[in-house]
């Protein structure tokens, strides 16, 4: 279901809070959405009902939910860039489960043995945030026992 517009650069500007800095140009911003609509479609178990002529969910109430995944899932993943990038090189040696300590400045890697799965940063990171599973929920979009299509 691809062909399903899930927002446009305004509509995700527009959303309250999402930080989306005024100076992104729409086609980077366009690339941001269309991969945080290729992560929701994997969660999606009922699409909506969608309006022809736009491309677009009939409903406005579904339409603004679905905005607002895509913007939480936007402005999650920025976040979590921000604070991968903060770590500089000491991101991977969270990723594996190893271990940093401050006090004089160590760092140590994870062993098969210790039983961490490391910090979910990185490719690791959730791929769908919870905001944005409470959006496609009120939107009907999700929950339930069993895909519909």
């Amino acid at each position: 279901m691809t062909s399903l517009i899930w927002a446009t650069p305004a509509e995700v500007r527009a959303y309250p809070e999402s930080g989306i800095p005024l100076d992104m140009p729409d086609d980077a911003l366009g690339q941001k959405i269309d991969k945080a609509a290729r992560a929701i479609e994997r969660v999606i178990i009922r699409w909506p009902t969608v309006d022809v002529e736009t491309g677009r969910a009939f409903d406005a109430d579904v339409r603004a939910q679905m905005i607002a995944a895509v913007a939480e899932t936007i402005k999650a993943r920025r976040k979590a860039e921000a604070i991968e990038a903060s770590l500089g090189g000491l991101a991977p040696i969270l990723a594996a489960g190893g271990s940093i300590s401050t006090k004089t400045l160590s760092a140590s890697t994870g062993t098969s043995s210790s039983g961490s799965t490391g910090a979910p940063i990185g490719d690791r990171a959730p791929r769908v945030p919870l905001d944005a599973i409470d959006a496609l929920q009120a939107a009907g979009l999700i929950g339930g026992s069993a895909r519909t299509w």
